[in-house]
């Protein structure tokens, strides 16, 4: 797709309806994926100009490198009201999308809540996904492997899920920790090693402790960009623990590279076992990635969660 795209950009209608590189067999090209950091400096990236931002009731102009002038008088972009966009997505998805008090000088979207970033937007997908799964389930509970900053979990807090389990290495739960108690608040966070309360709707774990939690004890495990990078004899001891002690699905947002002889998701879902897909697609928000969900063994029938959950072919 880089060898196509102009050096002076394109209009961003016309550059988001490009289609990603083609799933062949299960797996992206790694062509495609490779080549995501060479055109990230060549398509229409976003630029916030808080004088500008702030005369003209928080709107977001779009810039593309290649051309000095900015917004429609130039040519070279097109401005977008960021607080009406959100408006309109805050009608779409049933619980709060306002971004996390914690953080700060992050770079994103400028509106009437605040600013908006990118991993804010991812989040929000995924959490909206995950509303939507477990809104027939009896047991609502998540378990994240690999929680990042926390952002995720955030926004998990304020959907329909009873509690929230990040299963992470520990220097990276301390950033969590922080980021969570500024933004869900001091008494809905359990950091490792403090007793249990009803009130702790986020709990933080060493990694090694998933081993140690009930089966089928959790009713959706999430992994986002993180699966494929981890050595394939932990990810293939993950995967046991997903189909051990989870009692529903299993979601996937991975990349497919494949690089360092790491395996896709698809390959460790099927050389575990266990698992029936429900749907398989290019994500729609991050080039060369995959998302999938799964059915974890003596569940829900597979044809009762796409005639519930998603209309959608799924791919082979």
């Amino acid at each position: 797709m880089a060898d196509t795209l102009q050096e002076d950009g394109r209009a961003v209608a016309q550059h988001d309806r490009r289609v990603p590189a083609a799933v062949d067999q299960g797996g992206v090209s790694q062509r495609s994926v490779s080549r995501i950091d060479d055109q990230r400096a060549k398509v229409i990236r976003p630029v916030v100009e808080p004088d500008n931002c702030v005369g003209r009731g928080g709107r977001f102009v779009w810039q593309c490198p290649a051309r000095k002038n900015r917004g429609t008088a130039g040519g070279g972009g097109s401005d977008l009201d960021a607080t009406a966009l959100v408006n309109r997505i805050k009608l779409r998805i049933p619980f709060d999308i306002s971004p996390p008090k914690a953080g700060g000088g992050a770079f994103g979207m400028r509106t009437s809540d605040g600013i908006i970033s990118i991993s804010d937007i991812l989040a929000l997908y995924v959490a909206n996904r995950a509303n939507s799964i477990l809104a027939d389930c009896a047991q609502k509970t998540i378990c994240e492997i690999g929680g990042g900053s926390g952002t995720l979990a955030c926004y998990l807090a304020r959907t329909c899920a009873e509690s929230i389990m990040i299963a992470d290495l520990p220097i990276v739960s301390i950033i969590q920790g922080y980021y969570l108690l500024k933004s869900v608040g001091l008494k809905s966070v359990n950091l490792s090693g403090e007793s249990v309360a009803p009130e702790h709707k986020i709990r933080l774990i060493p990694y090694w402790e998933l081993d140690d939690i009930p089966d089928k004890s959790v009713s959706l495990f999430i992994n986002t960009d993180s699966m494929p990078e981890i050595d394939n004899d932990i990810s293939e001891h993950y995967m046991g623990l997903i189909k051990e002690k989870g009692s529903n699905a299993f979601l996937s947002i991975n990349q497919e590279t494949q690089t360092d002889n790491h395996e896709i998701v698809q390959d460790m879902v099927e050389k575990a076992g266990g698992f029936s897909r429900v749907y398989r697609f290019p994500h729609w928000m991050l080039r060369g990635y995959v998302e999938e969900l799964y059915k974890i063994a003596d569940t829900t029938p597979v044809n009762r969660l796409d005639r519930r959950w998603w209309k959608i072919r799924t791919l082979d």
